[in-house]
């Protein structure tokens, strides 16, 4: 089995593989998936937390080790509750934009951890325990 996990704000989740194809969900950032097949670009996928299926571009995804995969679905959740926030990596000084209700996976003290590239997000979050 392969994972990945959604590095951009939005991404469409689509009934069939196509760009033109009937959007059916979304991913946000942070989300984690499982992929379960793939047609050229189109993944066919499986969002881990409520199970939804449908197609996304692979240039939309990070793959992740199943060991990452297991790592995120233990870890505690952390979401964004800013309407729109950047997220800005410590490293290399790239930044994605993080809307409400995006996953920052490995929170802590300002920061969050996606395969081995820490990110700094100011903005205000909320944990899933804490509803």
């Amino acid at each position: 089995m392969k994972y990945g996990i959604c590095l951009q704000s939005v991404v469409s989740v689509r009934k069939q593989p196509g760009d033109h194809c009937e959007m059916t969900n979304q991913l946000l950032f942070g989300d984690f998936l499982l992929i379960k097949d793939q047609l050229k670009q189109w993944l066919l996928i499986e969002t881990a937390d409520d199970g939804y299926n449908g197609w996304v571009d692979q240039k939309q995804i990070m793959e992740i080790t199943d060991a990452e995969f297991k790592q995120l679905n233990r870890a505690m959740r952390y979401y964004s509750t800013e309407y729109y926030h950047k997220a800005i990596s410590v490293s290399e000084q790239e930044f994605f934009h993080v809307s409400l209700g995006s996953q920052l996976p490995q929170f802590e003290n300002g920061k969050f951890l996606i395969k081995n590239t820490e990110y700094h997000f100011s903005g205000k979050i909320k944990n899933a325990e804490n509803n």
